[in-house]
């Protein structure tokens, strides 16, 4: 994990966090029973929980999962999965056009009317696709009829 934040140029949390928000890892949680301080025959659940590699991380070769020993697992992340975080990281921070938005009722009717001044309401109707009433209604704002 250092070595892929220092790749990054970002500290290792930072680095993590970016792996979370990407979905490579995720968090995992263990449950081990360990023995009562009051009574030692009786057991109680005891959480701990830490960021692993997910499934379809491993399966894409971007990230091995090894055991280390008992309880010491470690993850890698392969050469294919740090090509994998730089190209996300790539298509994030290039910055996109803002989505297009679709013109008015009044701007389309403006704009129609502009072009040919003889049109009729039921035309407008025709070629816009507008109902009769957003059309009458825009008209009447515009002046026009």
């Amino acid at each position: 994990m250092g070595q892929l934040a220092k790749q990054l140029g970002m500290g290792p949390r930072k680095a993590r966090a970016v792996l979370v928000d990407l979905g490579i890892l995720h968090g995992e949680t263990e449950v081990k029973m360990v023995s009562m301080v009051s009574d030692p025959r009786q057991a109680k659940p005891e959480y701990s929980s830490r960021l692993r590699l997910s499934e379809w991380a491993v399966k894409m070769r971007y990230g091995r999962r090894v055991t280390a020993g008992k309880g010491y697992d470690l993850d890698w992340v392969t050469p294919t999965g740090r090509a994998y975080v730089n190209e996300m990281l790539a298509m994030i921070a290039t910055p996109r056009e803002p989505p297009k938005k679709e013109p008015k009722a009044v701007e389309v009717i403006g704009q129609l009317l502009a072009d040919d001044p003889t049109l009729r309401q039921v035309d407008i109707v025709r070629l816009t696709g507008f109902s009769k009433m957003t059309v009458h209604r825009n008209l009447r704002l515009m002046g026009k009829r």
